[in-house]
C-alpha cells in the first residue's frame, strides 16, 4: 500500500490517476455513445461502429483512452467542443490497439498526441 497525499502524489513522486477499466463502448453518435469519465480508460468492448465521448474539456485536462478489442471505435467531445482540427462535434476514429492521449489547452478544444498501438 502506497501512502498518497492531500496533492494525490504518492511516496515516489508520482501522480496517481483515476482509472476505469473493462468499458463497453455504445451507441454511435454523440448523444448515445458511452461517456467517459476517468483520466485513464481501457474500452475492452467494441462493436462496428460504436462510440466513447470524452468529458467537456477543461484547460490542463490530460485523458488517456486504450481500445483494447478487435474493432476501431469512434471518441466523440462534448456539445460545442471540437478534437484536432475537426469541427465542433465531430468524432474520431481510434483504432483496436491504440492508445491516444487527449489535452484540453481551452474550455472547447481537445488535441490528440502521440498514438501508440500494439
Amino acid at each position: 500500500v502506497q501512502n498518497i497525499n492531500a496533492a494525490g502524489y504518492a511516496g515516489g513522486g508520482s501522480l496517481i490517476t483515476s482509472v476505469a477499466t473493462g468499458i463497453s463502448a455504445n451507441g454511435s453518435s454523440q448523444s448515445t455513445a458511452t461517456q467517459l469519465s476517468k483520466a485513464m480508460n481501457v474500452v475492452s468492448s467494441v462493436l462496428a461502429g460504436q462510440a466513447v465521448k470524452l468529458p467537456a474539456p477543461y484547460p490542463g485536462t490530460i485523458m488517456y483512452i486504450t481500445n483494447t478489442s478487435a474493432n476501431s471505435m469512434l471518441v466523440f467531445p462534448q456539445a460545442n467542443a471540437s478534437i484536432n482540427s475537426q469541427g465542433s462535434n465531430i468524432a474520431i476514429t481510434q483504432a483496436s490497439g491504440a492508445t491516444i492521449c487527449f489535452i484540453a489547452p481551452t474550455g472547447s478544444q481537445w488535441y490528440t498526441v502521440n498514438a501508440t498501438y500494439v
